[in-house]
């Protein structure tokens, strides 16, 4: 999966246990729901208006109404803790002015296309088929005809200095998919913009040009060629697109033992 390939690239480790040595990390007893659940929810939420509103926004205040309507709906459904129900609507509510401002300005462009997509794109990695698979969280199409991938993010969405200086690729790679007609139901179209939307913040935007998409499939070939070879190790964490916050696998690693950190 296109995420996957950016793990590749961040936490190498990461893929190693999981999808070589099958080791999936246990949720603790007791355990909270996290940033996990919530961004699934509000993934839900987001395809849900923008499901009911596939043929155009409601006229003024309607519009907000609509997408806090659709959390409530979303949220009693989905999210049995009521604290949790009641947090988690809180950021949406905060959040839906400005969503629904960048809906107005995006839509006078753009139209809805597919939410939620599958798509694919078939390589040939040292010599064996390889599949690049994506989950698109929206497809839209602008008005001149040219495609436009949206990332919904549950906080704020990765600046545009941060994207350019760190290997995001998952837009870069779903454009290519659309332009090659890759996801399920979808025309195949050009490509023209992504957008990673996130509740706080701003939208960040990313021309998606053809040569841009290019190099992004070759960095990605010769990631994979190379992990393709037996002696390539898989390294943790060895460019973290964050120091903040640890990986699941990092005890397996002794990333605090090779570090000079104390083990916890």
């Amino acid at each position: 999966a296109v995420t996957r390939i950016e793990t590749l690239i961040h936490d190498a480790y990461a893929v190693y246990a999981e999808k070589i040595l099958h080791l999936t990390p246990l949720d603790p007893l007791g355990r909270e729901p996290d940033a996990l659940e919530r961004g699934t929810v509000i993934h839900r939420v987001m395809e849900a208006f923008g499901r009911r509103t596939m043929e155009g926004l409601p006229e003024g205040e309607a519009a907000e109404t609509l997408l806090l309507d659709t959390a409530r709906e979303v949220l009693a459904r989905e999210v049995p803790w009521p604290e949790m129900r009641r947090l988690w609507f809180g950021r949406i509510a905060r959040a839906a002015p400005g969503l629904i401002e960048w809906e107005r300005r995006h839509r006078a462009r753009a139209a809805p296309v597919a939410f939620e997509c599958r798509g694919r794109l078939d390589l040939e990695i040292a010599g064996a088929p390889f599949e690049i698979t994506a989950r698109a969280d929206r497809i839209d199409r602008l008005h001149e005809g040219a495609g436009v991938v949206i990332d919904y993010k549950a906080g704020r969405a990765p600046g545009k200095k941060q994207v350019e200086t760190a290997p995001y690729l998952q837009l870069h790679l779903q454009a290519k998919m659309l332009a090659e007609g890759g996801f399920d139901g979808v025309p195949p179209l050009a490509p023209g913009l992504g957008v990673y939307l996130g509740l706080t913040g701003e939208p960040t935007k990313i021309p998606l040009e053809a040569n841009a998409l290019d190099k992004s499939l070759d960095d990605v070939r010769r990631v994979l060629e190379t992990f393709a070879r037996e002696e390539t190790p898989y390294v943790a964490r060895g460019w973290p697109l964050s120091d903040r916050h640890g990986g699941p696998y990092d005890h397996l690693a002794r990333r605090a033992e090779w570090e000079g950190e104390e083990e916890r």
